[in-house]
């Protein structure tokens, strides 16, 4: 395969990819209006979507991914939620928490050896829309995502602890700790 081809399928498969990440109707982003929804949230539930077979395959489980989320925050000092305090505490307007996802999406391609991925890392939150009657509804609030091709599997758990560590430096920058 001509090199030019590999570039215009791989530039496809990126870009697919970037769409094909779970989408949600809204995104936020990390700046200073998304970084203020993070202030004074007593507690994080880390859930991982179920990632797909392909990255199953590779060694990219949402086991694994969990595992390593919850060390990551909580290394940090980010207090972590179980998912029964979670349940019980999501509608509670004394209590602000959130919800952290990660979307991770990695194929195998064989000519040039390549894992490309697709991550997003997205904090979600209760939220009241103010209209009668009053409408609740989980949104996203704050993400980082990164999305390119490798061909060494380290380099995707690299970036995944990145964007985490990105995640850690916008919560504390408006929470002390």
């Amino acid at each position: 395969m001509k090199v030019f081809q590999r570039i215009v399928i791989m530039a496809g498969i990126l870009t697919l990819m970037s769409l094909a990440v779970k989408n949600a109707p809204v995104r936020a982003a990390d700046n200073e209006v998304t970084r203020s929804t993070l202030a004074d949230l007593k507690g994080i539930y880390v859930q991982i979507p179920p990632v797909g077979p392909e990255a199953d395959t590779l060694g990219l489980t949402s086991i694994q991914i969990e595992d390593l989320v919850r060390k990551r925050l909580g290394r940090a000092g980010i207090p972590l939620l179980s998912k029964s305090d979670y349940d019980r505490l999501k509608y509670s307007r004394t209590y602000p928490l959130a919800r952290l996802e990660v979307y991770l999406s990695a194929y195998k391609i064989n000519e040039p050896e390549l894992i490309i991925y697709s991550i997003r890392v997205e904090i979600r939150q209760v939220m009241f829309l103010a209209r009668k009657p009053v409408v609740r509804m989980l949104a996203p609030t704050w993400s980082k995502e990164a999305f390119g091709s490798t061909p060494d599997l380290d380099m995707v758990w690299g970036k995944l602890d990145g964007l985490l560590e990105g995640f850690i430096e916008a919560f504390f920058s408006v929470n002390s700790k």
